[in-house]
């Protein structure tokens, strides 16, 4: 499919959401249904070639899988920690309470300045080379993405580029979360560009880099697995409890695909 059609598709898609969800004062979500792509046979020899036909191959390399278990024991050496930095704490308490991406992630950068007291825009270098030296193994593009490039777009919608929508973080804020403990915890010097490092916290488990099944884990430590399949575009979450029973278009393919869909009737 034409990447400039599919495009133009999407954002009137998420207008008329975003419009019904303004008229009504409600949240919305987004989702891609199971299955995301049906095809609409033009003539009889391609009905005829997609009548023996069994399904669609998946493509999860849109899929979002990151180990995000990051919790730590309150301990007199946890407690002795964080005696300089209990706004940070509250900080990161505050992105963590949060379950929409662009609103964590947006949290997260404050964070991430107060403890380097840095503004975004000098933030990438001190950030990346202090989480350089961790089992997450952060690379500086990650860093500047996070500081530099989404950072400006979901901050500031005043350039001729288009503004960050809540899509664009939803791969980077559980990184950035555990990065965020990480800073927290290890950093020497609060408040300061310094990079310097302390041994108080290891994540039991967690990703190894921004790419999808690359993780780790601690043996006889639990680890919470949190995965997110996207359509094969990449662009919504892939809702695998609605499938649809019949396809919504007549004639289109497959006809039948699973149960009726569900939801909880938001938008």
């Amino acid at each position: 499919m034409p990447a400039g059609a599919r495009i133009a598709l999407e954002e009137s898609l998420e207008r008329a959401v975003d419009l019904i969800a303004l008229s009504g004062h409600a949240s919305r979500h987004m989702w891609s249904p199971t299955p995301d792509v049906l095809l609409l046979p033009e003539d009889d020899a391609e009905r005829a070639w997609l009548a023996d036909k069994r399904g669609l191959e998946s493509d999860v390399s849109g899929s979002n899988c990151v180990l995000t278990d990051c919790r730590f024991s309150i301990n007199d050496e946890t407690l002795g920690a964080l005696v300089d930095r209990w706004d940070g704490a509250g900080l990161l308490a505050d992105a963590i309470a949060l379950h929409e991406s662009m609103s964590q992630f947006r949290e997260l950068t404050r964070f991430f300045e107060r403890a380097f007291a840095r503004s975004s825009s000098k933030l990438s270098g001190p950030l990346s080379a202090f989480l350089a030296d961790t089992p997450m193994h952060y690379s500086r593009d990650e860093v500047n993405r996070w500081t530099v490039e989404l950072r400006h777009t979901s901050i500031h919608a005043d350039r001729s580029r288009l503004a960050a929508r809540q899509r664009d973080a939803f791969f980077v804020a559980p990184r950035m979360v555990a990065a965020g403990y990480d800073v927290l915890l290890n950093k020497m010097q609060w408040h300061s560009p310094d990079t310097s490092r302390r041994a108080v916290w290891r994540p039991w488990s967690g990703s190894h880099s921004a790419g999808v099944g690359d993780a780790f884990l601690t043996a006889g430590q639990p680890g919470k697995l949190a995965f997110t399949m996207f359509d094969r575009f990449g662009v919504y979450p892939l809702a695998l409890d609605v499938l649809l029973q019949t396809a919504p278009i007549p004639g289109a393919w497959p006809p039948k695909v699973g149960r009726p869909a569900g939801g909880d009737g938001g938008v």
